[in-house]
């Protein structure tokens, strides 16, 4: 030992005191042997960098504590090779190695230290990255995986080193998590893609790879390669947009329905099209952008910002980074309008356009502010909704028309659908503030009217008799042979009033005749109701006459002269004589029939055919008559037509009927059904004598219009009661040995609680009991174990699962035992429920029916919170086919659950036999792709929410639709719907574990 002391005293003497202070604690971790070796290393060490030498010192004791005597030497032989090379990369490979020696066995260790040594000696500074960060990543990589990564980084060693450490330190860091939701395929091609980026521009390498496999995981292979591409191209023109789109691109992604997702990329493309630094400003905008502007809006966004940068690239690149302040403000069409009033700047100054579009010119602010003098949708858009309901007791939702398809997009008229209110998104033009706003409120008003007072309904006995008015010979058989197909009589059968007015002769005319009366007849009923809004309209009215225009032809102005009666005004021009005594008579009809507090829309109907009856006897025939269709007033809306199995005449008057009648709005017939719905509740829970809970409305998708419905369904939580809970006890004596064997099975799955757990594949920190078993049985010539970790928690299974039952009509089908569909589902949640017990996972069970949109019904059998016992049995017992399957609502009301449980996993298994579908009137059917489009979606807002869904089905023909339903999730079929009580235990076990 005093030669040692001898030795030693000739270097640092920082480093002799850590040597002096360690020796004692660090003697029984050595011998002889040991000890010379590890002198012989801190020389070596010292003799390049002291501080290296004493951070060997400090951490020998720890890392000798990890591995057995006899590895101690190899160690520190081993870190001597490095040492020749860099001390850095020596101290790194000693303090990482335990680690290593206990994961990989003696060849594949051999192949990492040899790649470490190579790149020591080649590149020290990757090396120690390699050293690093590669030795957590062992346990869950193939070693030949490893190394097709370094060969892939030293590849780039030639390009430059810079180059090469950004990808090793992005490939090793980046994908550190990647493992359990890849492939070594997957990651091949991340790697792949990840060394082009590199050598593109190595300061976004890391933000790649730290998105990159979720996003991989998040997009279609071709959308994936979208985004990549748009990176690589972003990265090319800046190093902080191009790291900015890799991280808020997929913020973007995840907070985003998937259907935009093609916008977002379609309008990159366009954008690196024209600029690449403008394409990296748009995805560093973009998560902010959209939480003022929905994601249809972007279009005109980007859109107006390309028109700019085919003036001028310094102005766009002014108008997509200050589009955030702006909006903040002003909706994207004003933004538009602002943009267009600095192009016109531009023309004529161009370096005052330029602080324009900066905010930094008094004429920027200034037109901002008259921007802001008109009215913005979304700046009203609640209160709107507010008036809205405090009038008509119905939650409207009001949306720009910027919403809209293209195809329905008008540029003043209000739109309708359902209990959405599509509005234009400025209204201006017509005085100041309060003027702008009365007209977006009498819009809101007059649509509110339609669905209080309207319909567009009626029976086919009240319709027939109408048509003898007409001197034209017209074909009704197919109106008097509904009644017969159906087995109905007419008195029971309602048409659209879209089928009359296509048998006029000229259904155009027709059309025009009916959406004035039926408008002059709903703002009476609604000014005859609410008073307050007679001035309100009158002043309106005034203003909107004052501009019109007047027609050339005599007929043409004869329907002006009509509309213009309806609204209580008189022609401002000259109408032949022979044409003012029918405008009289017109007058006198609709103060006698129109103008009455009885007055329906039928009634409106009855008037259609009088006027017509009365034209063709001034006009002569009309069929082949040319005419142009009259224009309604602004403030009067249209509504979004809905595809019909009917002739096609009926779809093509549905939509010149548009222009005046939203055909889509909720009719009187309907709305009668929901108002009683709404007073007396489900009609299935009240013939029961049920308790009904409480009642919730959700929204629905509409496929056609691309957007929710809002509020559209309603749902009632559902008692059920049961006298007798013998069915219980029959299924369990029935199926006793299956349901001993799959607890037997359950209690397998449910683990013991620790409070410190040992070796595991990863924790807080190393197992050195395990580490040392790892090495003997190494020596002994057994493969070691992974779990080399302790990790300090309560480890329990955390499993909340709701259980939805589909008791539709058609669970009436008998199988081959005799037994129903219901019978065997009804079977199944014995046997889930023995089951369930057995281990304490939480559970729910609901079943669920309905009858149209405004009657789903949703029983509760046995709630998270609620303990198992008789009432659960009797429960199950009640259960008796209903009637439809409006799936989207049921999902929805399931999620609500849900979110008010506890739990890690959250699953919602339902059990089904059949496609989703349900009665309803107009846009409240739900059948076909539309029930199948609105399921899709409930279901992803689930999965937003980290729930997950499984399908169990017993229709052999459900391929069809299971498909697109629940292909992101997972379904099974079963040919046979008697086995469905020993399957779905098993299922559950797999889904669970």
């Amino acid at each position: 030992m005093p030669k040692d002391k001898e030795n030693l005293g000739t270097i640092d003497k920082k480093i002799v005191k850590a040597y002096q202070d360690k020796l004692p604690e660090l003697m029984p971790l050595m011998d002889l042997e040991v000890l010379r070796s590890w002198q012989a290393l801190i020389r070596q060490i010292s003799a390049k960098k002291a501080k290296n030498a004493i951070d060997l010192i400090n951490k020998t004791k720890t890392v000798f504590s990890a591995i057995p005597l006899q590895q101690r030497q190899k160690l520190l032989s081993f870190t001597e090779e490095f040492a020749r090379s860099d001390s850095q990369a020596a101290l790194t490979f000693f303090e990482n190695t335990p680690l290593v020696m206990a994961t990989l066995t003696d060849k594949d260790f051999e192949k990492w230290k040899a790649t470490a040594l190579d790149l020591t000696r080649e590149k020290p500074e990757l090396a120690i990255i390699f050293l690093d960060m590669t030795p957590k990543l062992l346990s869950d990589m193939e070693m030949e995986e490893l190394l097709r990564w370094v060969e892939k980084g030293k590849e780039l060693i030639a390009e430059d080193k810079d180059i090469a450490k950004a990808f090793f330190e992005g490939t090793f860091g980046g994908l550190a998590n990647s493992f359990k939701n890849t492939t070594m395929e997957e990651r091949s091609h991340l790697i792949d893609l990840g060394a082009q980026l590199a050598a593109i521009n190595r300061k976004c390498i890391q933000s790649y790879f730290e998105n990159a496999p979720e996003v991989m995981t998040e997009l279609t292979a071709e959308d994936f390669g979208k985004w990549v591409t748009i990176g690589k191209k972003i990265s090319e023109e800046t190093s902080v947009y191009g790291s900015d789109y890799y991280n808020n691109s997929l913020k973007v992604l995840k907070k985003l329905n998937r259907k935009f997702y093609e916008l977002i990329f379609k309008n990159a493309e366009l954008l690196l099209k024209k600029d690449r630094l403008i394409a990296g400003i748009y995805f560093e905008n973009l998560p902010q952008i959209l939480m003022n502007i929905h994601p249809k809006e972007l279009d005109k966004w980007v859109n107006t910002g390309i028109i700019l940068f085919e003036t001028n690239r310094e102005i766009a690149i002014g108008y997509f980074r200050n589009s955030l302040t702006l909006l903040e403000d002003l909706d994207v069409t004003e933004l538009e309008e602002w943009a267009m009033y600095g192009l016109e700047i531009f023309e004529n100054d161009e370096s005052n356009a330029r602080l324009y579009f900066s905010l930094k010119s008094r004429s920027s602010k200034e037109f901002v502010e008259q921007l802001m003098s008109g009215v913005a949708l979304k700046r009203v858009s609640k209160v709107l909704k507010y008036y809205a309901f405090g009038i008509s007791g119905i939650n409207f939702v009001i949306r720009s028309h910027n919403l809209l398809p293209e195809e329905h997009a008008h540029p003043s008229h209000p739109v309708v659908s359902g209990k959405a209110i599509y509005l234009t998104p400025t209204m201006k033009g017509h005085g100041d503030f309060e003027d702008n706003f009365r007209i977006y409120k009498l819009s809101v008003m007059h649509e509110v009217g339609h669905a209080k007072f309207g319909t567009s309904t009626c029976s086919v006995s009240a319709l027939l008799p109408l048509f003898g008015k007409i001197a034209a010979d017209l074909d009704t058989t197919f109106l008097e042979g509904i009644a017969e197909a159906n087995g109905t009589s007419d008195d029971e059968i309602t048409i659209d009033f879209a089928i009359p007015i296509a048998l006029f002769p000229n259904p155009f005319i027709a059309t025009d005749i009916l959406g004035i009366i039926e408008d002059a007849r709903i703002e009476y009923q609604t000014t005859n109701l609410y008073r307050g809004l007679r001035r309100e309209f009158k002043k309106v009215k005034e203003q909107m006459v004052a501009d019109r225009e007047q027609p050339e032809e005599q007929l043409e102005k004869f329907m002006e002269a009509f509309l213009l009666v309806s609204l209580g005004h008189e022609a401002g021009f000259d109408l032949d004589g022979s044409h003012r005594l029918p405008i009289e008579k017109v007058r006198s009809i609709l103060e006698k029939k129109i103008f009455q507090p009885n007055s329906t829309s039928f009634t409106s109907l009855e008037v259609t055919f009088d006027i017509y009856s009365m034209l063709e006897e001034q006009f002569g025939s009309l069929k082949t008559k040319e005419y142009n269709a009259i224009r309604n007033l602004d403030y009067r809306g249209q509504g979004i037509g809905i595809s019909s199995t009917l002739e096609e005449e009926k779809e093509f008057t549905e939509k010149i009927l548009e222009r005046f009648i939203p055909q889509t709005i909720l009719d009187l017939d309907e709305d009668e059904i929901m108002q009683e719905d709404l007073q007396s509740g489900p009609k299935c829970a009240i013939a029961k004598n049920w308790d009904v809970l409480d009642s919730y409305s959700y929204d629905e998708w509409d496929a056609g219009i691309k957007d929710y419905k809002s509020e559209w369904c309603m749902v009632y939580d559902v008692l059920p009661t049961g006298k007798s809970s013998s069915f219980y006890q029959d299924t369990v004596e029935h199926y006793n040995h299956e349901i001993s064997l799959i607890n037997r099975i359950f209690k397998m799955m449910k683990p013991v609680s620790f409070q410190k757990l040992r070796r595991q594949t990863d924790g807080d920190e190393l197992d050195f009991d395990a580490i040392t078993e790892a090495f003997t049985d190494r020596r002994c010539g057994i493969n070691p174990t992974e779990n080399l970790y302790i990790r300090r928690d309560k480890r329990e299974r955390d499993v909340a699962t709701l259980f939805l039952v589909d008791i539709s009509a058609s669970t009436d089908k008998e199988l081959d035992n005799g037994k129903n569909i219901l019978d065997v589902e009804k079977e199944a949640l014995v046997i889930m429920i023995e089951a369930l017990e057995s281990i304490g996972d939480k559970y729910a069970i609901y079943a669920f029916s309905g009858d149209t949109r405004t009657d789903v019904e949703y029983y509760g059998i046995k709630d998270f919170g609620e303990k198992f016992s008789e009432d659960v049995e009797g429960k199950i017992a009640a259960l008796e086919p209903a009637y439809n399957t409006r799936l989207g609502a049921a999902i929805r009301h399931s999620i609500t659950k849900l979110k008010k449980v506890d739990a890690k996993i959250k699953l919602l298994i339902l059990l089904s036999d059949g496609e989703p579908y349900d009665l309803g009137f107009a846009d409240g059917k739900y059948q076909g792709q539309a029930a199948i489009e609105d399921t899709r979606m409930a279901i992803q807002e689930g999965n937003t929410l980290g729930m997950h869904f499984f399908c169990i089905t017993v229709d052999s023909e459900a391929s069809d639709y299971m498909d697109s339903i629940f292909s992101d999730v997972g379904y099974t079929i079963l040919d046979n719907a008697v086995t469905l009580p020993e399957r779905l235990p098993i299922l559950y076990n797999h889904i669970t574990t």
